[in-house]
């Protein structure tokens, strides 16, 4: 591979184009049904009731709500992108976009007001529909793309859109991007089970990373299946999701609704700490969800046509989450083999590149929302007054939206004084010996309780209301993997940021 000063050199125009073929590849942007949901508002029933009676009809009220399992909410940001590959690589004899895995979300979309739905295609077809009408601009970008004579589009399945091995679902992408024309529709290529879910291409392996973890893993000969438990034929072929899917459905999405930073943390190890210190009520509440969901698989789920899983698993797959993803360890090991000098993979949602002795890797993040923690700095005068952080924020906070967080705050103070005082008033009182026959037990005989309990609350409630939540704001960083092609076979295989207030390119290092 050459270096990268020799590979930055330019060629007189008149020597054609340096490239001959430019791969983009970004993954993992997570477009469901788009930022705005409309919603039929039905009538209550006594009011259904008296129309029927008396034939009124009524026009349904639409109501629109905003999406909040929408993870793409700016088409405009890869309309803008596209735009700036084609004028900077548009030149080249074929600029290939490979979107690699994951950029739909078909586990993010409800199913007739239920995140869980039936594994059959044409389930999966309805969805994808409602994904394409939910991102106009995005899908008027790629068909745009797919008409230019030099244009080439590889759309790659991940364990979120496995829906896509469907040729249904396939076709539905089809007609919306090349209409009927078969000359744009061969421009077009699903990377699925029938290429085991890779490309290797001129030294490059392609590849969405799902196969990196269990519970995503995907098998390319059982991924639709046509016969159940025991060998009987099924009536129609079902879906085979890996476990990630169902956990994803069952309790990482209703955790979502709950919580905004599930799947938009760098790690979920935030997302837990952030729990333990600030939200104990969904902490609890995600604890619970995790042995219901072992119950309900082992106990009301017989007519899944998943395998059971034990609480064990549940447990490892959840700890998996406080760990580093492996995706970039499994890529390694890959390098060098089939005279792969590249791995680029996606999954992961960490952009990385990496440089060994075998080759490069690259994971291409996500162009999926993403927020991080910012916390407050303080002049050194707060640092001795820590105590008077809670009420600082929430003054702030009021002049900036109106809303009395620092009322709330004050309660909070007043209810935790008063029942602080409650117990140390009892614990300092001396009770009459002699108490009343048909009491079995006397207060004195409380007081450690009390005391215990005295401790426990001072200690919960001083760390409680002098920790400060940090603020969140955005941290989407639109990532992607350059792999430029020359004719004499080298390459150069970069990991680059697109900046859309300045539509700039940017080499991450």
């Amino acid at each position: 591979m050459e270096t990268r000063e020799d590979l930055e050199k330019e060629r007189p125009a008149e020597s054609g184009p340096v490239y001959d073929e430019v791969e983009v590849v970004l993954s993992d942007a997570h477009l469901s049904e788009g930022p705005i949901l409309n919603v039929v508002r039905k009538p209550r029933p006594i009011v259904r009731a008296w129309r029927a009676v008396f034939g009124r009809q009524a026009e349904p009220r639409i109501m629109q709500l905003p999406n909040s399992l929408e993870d793409f909410p700016d088409d405009t940001v890869f309309v803008s992108f596209l735009d700036r590959i084609v004028e900077k690589h548009g030149d080249a004899g074929v600029l290939r976009l490979r979107l690699m895995g994951d950029m739909f979300d078909f586990l993010a979309v409800p199913w007739h007001g239920e995140l869980k739905d039936p594994p059959f295609e044409s389930v999966a077809w309805s969805k994808m529909k409602r994904i394409i009408a939910g991102h106009t601009a995005f899908f008027d970008a790629l068909a745009a793309f797919v008409r230019r004579a030099n244009a080439r589009l590889d759309i790659f399945v991940g364990n979120h859109d496995v829906h896509l091995v469907w040729p249904k679902v396939q076709a539905c992408i089809l007609d919306r991007l090349c209409g009927r024309e078969e000359a744009l529709r061969e421009r077009v290529r699903f990377i699925d089970q029938r290429q085991g879910f890779r490309d290797i291409y001129r030294g490059v392996l392609y590849d969405h990373g799902m196969n990196a973890e269990v519970h995503t893993a995907i098998d390319r000969n059982n991924v639709i299946l046509k016969t159940g438990v025991g060998g009987i034929h099924l009536k129609r072929p079902v879906l085979n999701q890996p476990l990630g899917n169902y956990m994803t459905i069952g309790l990482a999405q209703p955790l979502k609704l709950r919580n905004k930073l599930i799947g938009r943390m760098p790690t979920e190890k935030d997302i837990w700490l952030h729990a333990a210190k600030f939200n104990w009520k969904w902490g609890l509440y995600a604890g619970l969800m995790v042995l219901w969901i072992f119950i309900y698989n082992q106990f009301f789920a017989f007519w899944d046509i998943r395998r059971k899983t034990g609480l064990l698993t549940v447990l490892r797959v959840v700890l998996a989450t406080y760990r580093k993803n492996p995706v970039e360890a499994w890529s390694m090991k890959l390098l060098g083999q089939d005279g792969v000098r590249v791995v680029v993979t996606g999954h992961s949602h960490i952009e990385r590149r990496v440089t060994g002795p075998d080759g490069t890797f690259i994971n291409t993040g996500t162009w999926s929302k993403k927020l991080r923690f910012v916390w407050p700095q303080f002049p050194r005068l707060w640092k001795r007054f820590r105590w008077l952080e809670p009420a600082w924020r929430s003054t702030v906070h009021f002049f900036r939206t109106g809303e009395l967080r620092l009322a709330t705050k004050i309660m909070k103070v007043i209810g935790f004084l008063v029942l602080v005082a409650a117990l140390a008033t009892f614990l300092l009182t001396n009770f009459p010996e002699h108490s009343p026959d048909f009491v079995t037990w006397h207060p004195n005989d409380l007081k450690v309780y009390a005391a215990l309990a005295l401790v426990f609350i001072v200690t919960v409630g001083l760390w409680k209301f002098l920790t400060v939540e940090p603020d969140t704001e955005l941290a989407t960083r639109y990532t992607f993997a350059l792999v430029r092609h020359r004719p004499d076979g080298t390459l150069n295989a970069e990991l680059m940021e697109y900046f859309p207030s300045d539509g700039s390119f940017r080499e991450c290092v």
